[in-house]
């Protein structure tokens, strides 16, 4: 006999269920707390979704993850404190200028825990996913190691063509280094084209592009324009106010 598959997907996904052989985690874990025994014959099978931190229990009834045969990314090399917010496993090498992710969304995720529409996997998400594959493959792969962490990202470009939805399981990044460039001051401008693969279909193609400043340099030129930009704005609105004020003139008794 076959062995049947049941996807769990987070509950952010629970749409989902309507198409049958898919289950949430909580639904699998309130079954699991009321006693009920598995089914040999059910392989559950982890898609996308979970909590990723809080779910380590129960994790242990997975049959097979299809998202994270490999070690999430790196906080320093996605730019994310928190791990429920990093998207992508970390980038593999597969020749001189092609690097490759797992797509990996924890229902806990910024981009999703407050916002879920039908049965995809909402853009902001695939693009933010993008945005970590390429800072990750710049840290880890493009950077020397003494220089991790040391660069500034600032984004020039990003152009997203969406080809067709991805849904909440297994999907992949194929991240493509189409120019990298350091300047005499040790800058570095950078150019990546980004395919989302799900079942052998790119369902977006993305593009990137982006130049590395040391930290030092550009913060303080940040704040020069932070400081720039705050006071243009409170001369107009000091002006603007001061215009719609009119104080009530009293009339002589």
């Amino acid at each position: 006999m076959d062995q049947k598959v049941i996807y769990v997907v987070g509950d952010p996904f629970a749409e989902m269920k309507r198409l049958g052989n898919i289950i949430t985690v909580s639904d699998l874990k309130k079954q699991l707390a009321e006693g009920s025994t598995l089914d040999e014959e059910i392989s559950y099978v982890m898609a996308q979704g979970a909590d990723r931190v809080n779910e380590g229990g129960f994790l242990k009834f997975i049959t097979a993850d299809t998202t994270q045969s490999r070690p999430l990314a790196s906080s320093l090399a996605t730019h994310k404190h928190k791990s429920h917010n990093i998207l992508i496993s970390a980038p593999q090498k597969v020749s001189d200028v092609l690097y490759r992710s797992n797509v990996l969304i924890d229902g806990n995720c910024a981009e999703i825990s407050d916002h879920s529409t039908g049965l995809h996997v909402q853009g902001m998400v695939i693009m933010e996913a993008a945005r970590q594959m390429v800072t990750a493959v710049t840290e880890d792969h493009i950077f020397p190691a003494e220089s991790r962490g040391s660069y500034f990202f600032v984004l020039n470009q990003m152009d997203a063509n969406f080809h067709r939805f991805a849904f909440p399981f297994a999907m992949h990044i194929d991240c493509r280094l189409d120019r990298c460039e350091l300047d005499e001051r040790g800058n570095y401008s950078c150019d990546y084209v980004m395919d989302v693969i799900q079942n052998g279909q790119s369902t977006a193609t993305i593009r990137i592009v982006f130049k590395c400043y040391d930290k030092s340099l550009i913060a303080r030129k940040e704040e020069k324009m932070a400081a720039q930009t705050l006071e243009s704005l409170l001369a107009e609105d000091t002006r603007r106010l001061a215009d719609q004020y009119q104080p009530s003139q009293l009339e002589p008794a």
